[in-house]
């Protein structure tokens, strides 16, 4: 009797749970016209995304489905773009159209570094009017000096790496450290005139304090 009750029970229990995924589950879940990997039920994808390693997961996806690909982390559908022209017409096409990921905002909210990176909608549209002039062809022409240096700073280190390992393929399984100083050294050039140059530490590593902070806003942006 006991048998029959806890079979009852777990029979019960498994045909709650069928009904409950069924029931929460997307309808359209799926494109008919985007590839993808398959995923499970519920977690989606999220089992074949490594949190450090997201960027090598996706670039390899869109290299065995092409540049337009969707895939889907916790029952949220998400769709990968890399052809340009695609990309462009999105990026002109926001913020009525296309819009950041609510992540975004969080994740700058949280250390305090609200502005145009993470404004959305008329807050968006007011800042970008303040910082345009700050980025018209004039203005660009004069940084290129600041960001030739670091670049080719960047660009002999990770030639370098080419060269130590000849007859390979370099793949970076962690760029941030790298784009993450260049990015360091660029502002600190133009903000403050300060030559940093953070990329000349040979084990890719910002001051802690930076690299922390980095470390935590990315995993805030992609949760």
């Amino acid at each position: 009797m006991e048998l029959s009750i806890t079979f009852y029970i777990a029979a019960l229990l498994a045909a709650v749970l069928i009904v409950a995924f069924v029931a929460v589950r997307p309808r359209s879940s799926r494109s008919d016209t985007l590839p993808g990997p398959a995923g499970l039920p519920l977690i989606g994808n999220l089992h074949q995304i490594r949190l450090k390693y997201y960027h090598v997961d996706i670039a390899n996806w869109a290299k065995q489905y092409g540049p337009n690909f969707e895939f889907s982390l916790l029952n949220n559908r998400c769709v990968a773009v890399s052809d340009p022209e695609i990309s462009k017409k999105i990026l002109w096409n926001r913020p009525n159209g296309f819009s950041r990921p609510k992540t975004v905002t969080t994740a700058f909210e949280k250390y305090g570094a609200l502005g145009v990176f993470s404004f959305e909608g008329e807050q968006w549209k007011r800042h970008r009017r303040l910082i345009s002039p700050a980025f018209s062809k004039v203005a660009i022409s004069k940084m290129h000096h600041a960001i030739e240096i670091p670049l080719e700073r960047l660009m002999r280190k990770l030639q370098s790496a080419v060269d130590s390992a000849p007859g390979k393929t370099l793949i970076l399984q962690d760029p941030r450290s790298e784009m993450a100083s260049f990015t360091l050294d660029v502002i600190m050039y133009l903000a403050m005139g300060y030559d940093l140059n953070s990329l000349a530490n040979a084990a890719g590593e910002l001051p802690e304090p930076l690299n922390d902070a980095f470390n935590h806003m990315s995993t805030d942006l992609i949760r």
